[in-house]
């Protein structure tokens, strides 16, 4: 898990995370894993009346869960930003045809060839979001 002051790791997990948010537990905790034993310390570390979301294209493993360890809280599954993409793609473009969301500057594109790059200009902050394009084949003819 990643927080404003710093990440917390494996192992102990769950003792770190209680440090943190002391007696009174964390109000809220995301999972953007999918790794079972990191899910269930997030769950485990926050407060009654806290909410816990889990973000994640794939889950890794079979999720079990103390029925205990959700009592009072709130869990949430949130997958591709939780919006309906028919309904947030075109807002998104009608934002960026008025001017108001200059995605086309937050992007840059690289070489499939260029991976290490691109991994370096987004962990630097240099490019928003990194854009890999495969290189295109020349089309063999039968």
């Amino acid at each position: 898990l990643q927080g404003g002051s710093g990440g917390l790791g494996q192992p102990d997990l769950l003792k770190q995370l209680n440090a943190v948010s002391g007696k009174s537990g964390l109000q809220y905790a995301i999972d953007t894993t999918g790794v079972p034993e990191v899910m269930l310390s997030a769950l485990r570390c926050t407060r009654f009346g806290g909410s816990v979301g889990f973000v994640s294209v794939a889950f890794l493993g079979e999720l079990k869960i103390d029925m205990n360890a959700l009592m009072g809280k709130t869990v949430k599954s949130i997958f591709e930003g939780d919006v309906d993409p028919h309904e947030f793609i075109p807002r998104l473009l009608r934002l960026w045809v008025e001017g108001r969301f200059p995605f086309d500057q937050l992007i840059k594109t690289f070489p499939l060839s260029e991976i290490n790059e691109a991994e370096k200009a987004s962990a630097s902050g240099s490019v928003v979001k990194p854009v890999l394009l495969p290189q295109m084949q020349p089309e063999s003819k039968l």
